[in-house]
């Protein structure tokens, strides 16, 4: 005969198990189990920013699930390698028992902004990576003072000009902030 029985929500320890045949009152085979907590989910990560790599090792007892940017996707693999994409990644890792814990992070990853001529005595072309068609452009001082702050249309070259020659001569800082930039 085929038996089979289950036994869940027992906590930690050693137990007892002892089984016994009906037709045969003098049989009984026992045997010792273990029950221990399973290992604690850790995950260790590097980030490759000029491939847009993240590199996941992960310990503790599997089956991992991975969600990235809302897909969703179980494996046993202990090493992992990520695309990131252009903008903000969100990254959760977890298992199937929650006492093991879990791990989110969210890395952003920036399209690259170049400005130039720099030093200027006036106009600044600023080049802007990625796909966003507009970008809020921000000049701040040294002291942290927004002087400029306006939503940007990016044309198609990818190039903003924008004009510094209204300004005292000095130090300016460049913010642009976009979906992925």
């Amino acid at each position: 005969n085929n038996f089979k029985e289950e036994f869940t929500s027992l906590p930690t320890g050693t137990y007892n198990l002892c089984i016994s045949i009906t037709e045969k009152p003098d049989y009984q085979q026992c045997f010792e189990v273990n029950i221990t907590e399973p290992e604690l989910l850790q995950v260790s990560r590097t980030v490759d920013y000029s491939n847009n790599i993240l590199d996941l090792v992960l310990t503790g007892d599997g089956p991992y699930i991975i969600e990235i940017n809302e897909r969703e996707f179980i494996t046993e693999k202990k090493r992992l390698s990520i695309q990131l994409e252009p903008g903000n990644n969100k990254i959760a890792v977890r298992t199937k028992l929650i006492c093991q814990g879990s791990y989110f992070e969210e890395i952003f990853v920036s399209e690259e902004v170049i400005v130039y001529p720099n030093p200027t005595e006036g106009q600044v072309q600023i080049y802007v990576g990625g796909k966003d068609n507009t970008v809020e452009l921000s000049v701040l001082n040294l002291q942290g003072q927004s002087l400029f702050n306006n939503q940007i249309q990016v044309g198609n070259n990818r190039v903003i000009e924008y004009d510094l020659g209204n300004y005292p001569s000095g130090v300016y800082l460049l913010q642009l902030t976009g979906k992925e930039v």
